[in-house]
């Protein structure tokens, strides 16, 4: 069976053994929000490569691949860029949920025009891994990794797959991440306004 994906960036947490997004913002690009593992969502609080989430929406991606350049000295995939996990597309009532709560400037899902959905949703298929588990990207720069052809995104599939789910260690980090970081819910799900090229790590 065949999969289509799109490639997402996002910065990882200098220093955290797990992959996860920047919450304290070691990285001096704000305190991150996506990948938002909290319910499964890709650009749902805040705005990153927007263009890509489109991308991905009309072009009816069946994963959406977390990626990032992984920074932990001493560990074996230090500095290296690698695909972390995956977003599973959601059914269409899920998309339609989360809706209701999507940030204000954002265009919301529409089953008639799901093609300029400005986030994408994940369902409990979406699978998170660890980094020595990670699926090594061979590129200089994570921009010119975009679509992923059927073939390399069954492999990156199976690859992850054999491995643990850390969902749930990432849900629970990232909560003690916030109340280091000393913010409050909201504060850390609200849209920051990000170029396309400030993420192109």
């Amino acid at each position: 069976m065949s999969h289509s994906g799109v490639f997402q960036y996002f910065y990882h947490c200098v220093g955290e053994e797990l992959p996860i997004r920047d919450v304290l913002d070691n990285q001096n690009q704000g305190h991150k929000t996506e990948p938002h593992y909290e319910n499964l969502t890709e650009n749902w609080c805040s705005a990153c490569m927007r263009s890509r989430i489109r991308s991905a929406n009309r072009y009816a991606a069946d994963f959406l691949f977390l990626m990032t350049r992984y920074f932990n000295p001493g560990h074996i995939m230090h500095e290296k860029r690698i695909v972390v996990g995956y977003l599973h597309r959601a059914k269409p009532e899920v998309w339609e949920k989360l809706s209701a709560t999507l940030r204000h400037d954002a265009r919301r899902y529409d089953r008639k025009n799901p093609g300029d959905c400005d986030f994408f949703a994940g369902d409990g298929h979406s699978h998170f891994v660890a980094a020595e588990h990670g699926w090594v990207l061979p590129v200089g720069n994570c921009r010119w990794k975009w679509k992923c052809a059927d073939q390399e995104a069954s492999r990156i599939v199976a690859h992850l797959s054999q491995y643990p789910n850390i969902l749930p260690a990432l849900r629970r980090r990232v909560e003690e991440l916030k109340i280091q970081a000393g913010l409050k819910a909201a504060a850390t799900c609200k849209q920051t306004k990000i170029s396309y090229e400030t993420c192109k790590h």
